[in-house]
């Protein structure tokens, strides 16, 4: 859900920014319809080092997405949101050592076809300046089931501050394939519960600024089934805490550069959580109009990650690898860096959007990191669709 309650934020945002601009002039009480059809296809590039085992085709996931949403008025508005994905190749496995200790990879092999349907219903009401949003979401694949609720409240203080506050919570049930011939658990559970607060101040009609925090926690099993441990020769589960909690700040900034029919978006995010990763992430994007019919949005994010405390890449015997191990690299330390652009063109009701995306995962910047992984990512990724409103 972090994803959707990020977009909803920016969108919180510009209605705050629309808001001051027109000196909190009423809406008009219409009705409108939209429709939305989305294509995308992300592609993992291949190990900077070939694996000593296994395929080095990595995922390639192609989506599409389906979304009708309809504003009665300015009072009641409802979505509905079908996105279907089809994911294959292979992925990092587990490390082993090599000439020196240098880390090498195993991957699977290029065997992994996996669908995944996820259906978003939400509503929203807005009575006297105030918001309130209803989320419910389900998310069926072959081996991993999910089932979230999340409820948001929006209101303004005064002329110039808004307060923002909500909940989620999710259950997810895995059952991963082929579990008695890798060993692997049957079934487990996992849940988590989430909670976030927000202020947004207008500065005045052409920028807005918001500050939030966001609190994660997860409990259950919060391994993964797919990954193993190297120690001493042998392979070991992927066994992480049972329990993480996470707590996240953030800041948003929105300016509207009229004499350029532009709107800057400047966003950073910092992060802590109980197994020893802390992040942060610093984003900008530039809302660029060309006439009345066109626009074209450049951006540029940086992220960076610590190491979780309890991952290492390899062990050298079964003692030192401890209760809990994990190899992954998404749990070791890392920076990455990815640029994006999107273009849209919009003639009355009708709109066509297309994007491209690409990222690079390397060494951090300011967290340390002993490890070179092989498995860092580096992808390419393109979007296009359509949208008609009536």
């Amino acid at each position: 859900m972090a994803e959707s309650e990020q977009l909803g934020s920016s969108a919180r945002l510009l209605r705050l920014m629309a808001a001051a601009a027109a000196l909190h002039a009423a809406a008009p009480a219409v009705a409108e319809t939209r429709v939305s059809v989305r294509g995308s296809e992300y592609d993992e590039r291949p190990l900077r080092e070939a694996p000593v085992d296994g395929s080095d085709e990595r995922y390639t996931v192609r989506k599409q997405q389906f979304e009708l949403s309809h504003e009665r008025d300015e009072r009641d508005a409802v979505s509905l949101r079908l996105t279907r994905e089809w994911m294959s190749g292979s992925s990092p496995w587990f490390n082993v050592p090599g000439e020196n200790g240098a880390v090498q990879q195993v991957m699977s092999g290029a065997t992994i076809d996996d669908r995944r349907a996820e259906l978003v219903a939400s509503w929203t009401r807005r009575t006297d300046g105030r918001s309130r949003t209803l989320q419910v979401s389900t998310s069926d694949e072959n081996d991993y089931r999910s089932l979230a609720l999340g409820l948001s409240y929006e209101r303004p203080i005064d002329d110039r501050f808004t307060v923002g506050y909500g909940a989620g919570v999710s259950s997810d049930t895995i059952e991963p394939t082929d579990a008695a011939l890798f060993g692997r658990v049957e079934r487990e559970r996992k849940r988590s519960y989430s909670a976030h607060a927000s202020l947004a101040q207008i500065l005045d009609s052409n920028r807005v600024v918001q500050w939030g925090l966001s609190l994660n926690h997860g409990n259950g099993y919060l391994s993964d089934p797919y990954k193993l441990f190297f120690a001493g020769g042998r392979t070991l589960p992927d066994t992480r805490p049972e329990q993480r909690t996470q707590l996240s700040a953030h800041t948003r900034y929105r300016h509207s550069v009229v004499s350029h029919s532009a709107v800057l978006h400047a966003d950073a995010r910092l992060s802590n959580d109980s197994w020893g990763l802390q992040s942060l992430a610093i984003e900008g994007a530039w809302y660029q109009s060309l006439g009345d019919d066109w626009r074209i949005v450049p951006q540029l994010r940086y992220y960076e990650q610590s190491a979780a405390s309890f991952y290492a890449p390899f062990s050298a015997n079964i003692a030192s690898a401890g209760r809990v191990h994990s190899s992954d690299f998404r749990l070791g330390a890392f920076g990455a860096i990815s640029g994006a652009i999107d273009l849209r063109w919009q003639s009355r009701d009708f709109a066509v959007v297309f994007g491209y995306e690409y990222y690079r995962g390397d060494e951090p910047l300011f967290f340390s990191s002993d490890n070179d992984d092989p498995a860092w990512l580096t992808f390419g990724q393109w979007h296009a669709g359509i949208d008609y409103r009536f």
